[in-house]
């Protein structure tokens, strides 16, 4: 669901709300990103605090305020912190987005990506012209793969950049499920 938190537009779920970095995000991303657990798949071990605030400035400078494209912190609502992050990037096709998470590894398991990323993707496809959201998963990595299959994402025969397995979910799936 849309809601104001503030001024700013945001997407919503009954747990969690999601809301773009600002420049004081950086410790929050710099302990996620250093986190090995989260990192496993990833095929880097470390993040520099630099490193960090780079991205922050560049996710700031290219998403803007857009509340559907944009790399997203993920809030859990009682409390108000944040658990991780959830985006959706669209690069050269504008007909296609990719969907990427990190969650903080003591908040796996509960449902929280499952629950946001619903939200976001449903918004995408009801907001803007995006046809199809892809993900690209390491072939070892079983939680996110059960995950995006949760979401009733297929898996596409391609390989990704990364030679990670790819699984798209479509406007044609997305029509045909029970919301």
């Amino acid at each position: 669901m849309l809601e104001y938190k503030g001024d700013s537009l945001v997407i919503s779920s009954k747990r969690l709300f999601l809301k773009p970095f600002k420049y004081d995000d950086n410790e929050f991303l710099y302990k996620l990103n250093n986190n090995r657990k989260v990192n496993k798949y990833l095929g880097t071990n470390s993040v520099s605090m630099e490193s960090c605030n780079s991205l922050i400035n560049k996710w700031i400078k290219k998403y803007r305020n857009d509340y559907i494209f944009n790399v997203h912190k993920v809030i859990l609502k009682a409390k108000e912190e944040s658990i991780g992050f959830i985006c959706l990037k669209k690069d050269s096709n504008d007909n296609e987005a990719e969907l990427g998470y990190n969650f903080i590894p003591k908040y796996w398991g509960y449902g929280y990506c499952t629950e946001i990323a619903t939200e976001l993707i449903k918004n995408s496809f009801e907001e803007t012209q995006i046809e199809r959201v892809f993900a690209e998963i390491h072939p070892e990595n079983t939680r996110s793969i059960r995950l995006i299959k949760r979401l009733n994402f297929k898996e596409d025969n391609k390989c990704g950049n990364n030679s990670g397995k790819l699984y798209y979910f479509d406007k044609n799936i997305y029509h045909s499920i029970d919301k």
